[in-house]
């Protein structure tokens, strides 16, 4: 496979010059072959799909909120039973962009733009995105445009793909400019093949929704509601230059979504809070925040937390931690409730309460990802840095691709003293983007800090120096 990794040399000029805030100047992306090779094997795709994971992982542009990446992957996770694609084949990124948009890209990735949560307005419309997006996938899109685009001309392709990818994560102007020039060449052809696919990727997200149990009308809400959004013409142009509203689209839509009797489909209060979370990371200041929260009249989960957030975020702790505890009575199910209420509380410096909290939950649910990494930031603040780093590696482990826990998890080893520690999870994480020579390094490091104290150290690592030398090579 040596042959196939490599520098991204066919692109384009253009295309090239990726948004230097994502893609470093020595980022390396797979050739994908020239126009007398086969259409792109699913091998390949995988290999592909695992650079652009590396890329995106060290670009520093990924939504960190463990309570977010919770509800993305199991809204994600819980979708894909109903898709042609495997769960455990998928690897969601969210990205920290408050402008709509998502993709799905070579290798299982689905990625959002943390906005989508303040343009979808219930779940249903938040998963007719995501259902859309799986279509892509198990259709695969991505090696058929590359088998269209052959017949006209592969670098032209190459360079779409690439501008692509900066365009879907809120590329600079060059990346957008790259996007124009090779658009251009072949308009027509290309945007009609887009097209298509998009069309396609409606019909089969459209059962997959039905399938899950979603509202299909959640589809046809959001894109009515983008369409009438002259306001935000801007913020909306990303997506529309990768999802086209078409007429077309709309009206398959309209007769998709028709049912033969009127159903009743639940709310989420889950995706509510979500939702306000996010909406309210976005605001510039705190005044902000409350005046926005000011403006809200009804009594639902979405309203309660974002007047609680601006009330935190306000300084008004006693009121905020009240509403809080409304919400959580009135949720009494919900890890996301239960996350977001000791998230809450650690906030305003309630750390010993927080745990007692997130120890009344794990009580039925033990292995809830984001209320351990809650009572890990409980523990940390109380400098209980033995009892944060014993709990961190469990959910590291857990959780191998997630490099936010194995970089939080260096830093509180350190807090620790546990020296060895630091330097293995240092080595998973520059592992994760890529840096195999750092994380070999690091290894090298641990296993002389260990000098034969444990024989089983010293295994793991030799295993897992192997590990990255074998992916350092594949990806050379």
């Amino acid at each position: 496979m040596k042959s196939f990794i490599r520098t991204f040399t066919l692109i384009a000029g253009s295309a090239i010059l990726l948004n230097q805030s994502i893609w470093s100047d020595d980022s390396k992306l797979p050739d994908l072959g020239d126009s007398e090779s086969a259409v792109l094997s699913q091998h390949d795709e995988e290999l592909l799909g695992s650079q652009i994971l590396m890329q995106f992982r060290r670009s520093g542009a990924l939504v960190k909120d463990p309570i977010i990446k919770y509800f993305v992957k199991s809204n994600l996770y819980e979708l894909a039973q109903y898709s042609e694609m495997n769960p455990s084949d998928l690897h969601p990124i969210i990205i920290d962009s408050p402008e709509l948009n998502a993709l799905a890209a070579p290798g299982g990735i689905i990625g959002i733009h943390v906005g989508l949560f303040s343009y979808a307005h219930d779940i249903h419309e938040y998963s007719s995105v995501i259902a859309h997006e799986l279509a892509h996938l198990s259709q695969r899109h991505f090696a058929r445009r590359l088998d269209h685009d052959r017949r006209t001309r592969l670098t032209q392709s190459l360079a779409w793909v690439a501008s692509s990818l900066v365009f879907a994560m809120g590329g600079d102007e060059a990346g957008l400019a790259g996007l124009a020039a090779t658009t251009a060449l072949n308009e027509r052809l290309t945007l009609g093949y887009s097209r298509a696919q998009e069309r396609e990727a409606d019909r089969i997200g459209l059962e997959t929704l039905k399938q899950a149990g979603y509202d299909p009308e959640g589809a046809m809400r959001l894109f009515l509601r983008l369409q009438d959004q002259q306001k935000y013409e801007a913020e909306l142009e990303v997506y529309r230059s990768t999802h086209p509203l078409t007429t077309e689209r709309i009206s398959d839509l309209r007769v998709s979504v028709q049912e033969p009797e009127e159903q009743q489909y639940p709310s989420s209060d889950d995706y509510q809070l979500v939702r306000a979370r996010t909406v309210h990371s976005f605001f510039d200041s705190p005044s902000e925040a409350k005046a926005h929260a000011q403006n809200l009249s009804d009594d639902s989960i979405y309203t309660k937390y974002l007047q609680a957030l601006a009330l935190q975020a306000n300084d008004e702790f006693d009121a905020g931690v009240k509403i809080m505890e409304e919400v959580v009575k009135t949720l009494p199910g919900s890890i996301i409730a239960a996350s977001c209420f000791a998230d809450y509380l650690i906030e305003v410096e309630q750390e010993e309460r927080a745990i007692e909290e997130i120890d009344d939950v794990l009580a039925n649910t033990p292995g809830s990802t984001p209320l351990r990494l809650m009572k890990v930031r409980a523990f940390r603040a109380l400098h209980e840095y033995e009892q944060a780093a014993k709990l961190l590696a469990k959910v590291a482990r857990q959780n191998p691709e997630d490099t936010e826990l194995w970089f939080d998890l260096a830093e509180i080893q350190g807090l620790a003293k546990n020296t060895l520690e630091v330097h293995r999870a240092r080595a998973e994480y520059y592992g994760l983007v890529g840096n195999f020579a750092d994380a070999i390094k690091h290894l090298q490091l641990a296993k002389r800090i260990n000098d034969g104290g444990s024989e089983l150290i010293d295994a793991r690592i030799d295993q897992k120096i192997l590990e990255f030398r074998r992916l350092a090579e594949l990806n050379s």
